[in-house]
């Protein structure tokens, strides 16, 4: 079972450092990404600082199809849409892994792959 962050990126927020640290900071590693509908330099420069893949997405903007391109675009069984300011707890993938084996039926997969 795969897990990915999808980090929801829109114009230059000054939270969006301390999210993507947090989600690099698990003790399980998850793969990650930047979805934004806003390019700009600011999200290029920490998508490259902290080697993430950024995506973008044509249209205009709004936070359902944002989010909606987000989920869409994560491969993986479990996807964890981290909008710009928020904070994850170190453990919150392990927990959740744990979670999805202890309740599977409550835990929907994502992407499924099998």
């Amino acid at each position: 079972m795969t897990h990915m962050f999808s980090i929801c990126a829109y114009g230059d927020s000054p939270y969006l450092e301390e999210c993507i640290r947090s989600v690099k900071n698990q003790s399980v590693v998850s793969r990650m990404q930047i979805c934004t509908s806003t390019p700009s330099e600011y999200i290029k420069a920490l998508a490259d600082k902290y080697g993430i893949e950024m995506k973008v997405r044509d249209g205009e903007s709004n936070i359902a199809d944002d989010w909606n391109f987000a989920y869409d675009s994560a491969n993986a069984d479990l996807v964890t849409i981290a909008h710009q300011d928020d904070m994850y707890e170190s453990d919150y993938v392990k927990e959740l892994l744990k979670a999805k084996k202890k309740y599977p039926r409550y835990i929907k997969y994502g992407h499924q792959s099998m």
